[in-house]
């Protein structure tokens, strides 16, 4: 459950520099 907690935070940052 955490895994998809913190794969979710870096796809958010990836996204955010990203954009």
């Amino acid at each position: 459950m955490r895994n998809l907690l913190i794969k979710r935070s870096i796809l958010k940052m990836v996204a955010s520099l990203n954009v």
